[in-house]
């Protein structure tokens, strides 16, 4: 519960992959059209905090927050 774990989403050509400290967790195929990312949102189970996220596009353009 001290450490904090690294998850990362990777999301190419409508394959989006879960990596969870360097680690594929899960993968699958993402059947509806793409659009603009519109939100964000973390469930946890159980007590947990997020920081450091950050959105990247494929120009390279990223927002931190």
């Amino acid at each position: 519960m001290n450490d904090w774990v690294k998850l990362k989403v990777v999301c190419t050509d409508r394959k989006i992959q879960f990596l969870v400290n360097g680690r594929e967790a899960y993968k699958t195929i993402i059947t509806d059209p793409a659009t603009e990312i519109v939100g964000v949102q973390y469930r946890f189970k159980g007590p947990a905090a997020v920081r450091n996220t950050r959105l990247q596009g494929k120009s390279g353009n990223q927002v931190i927050f």
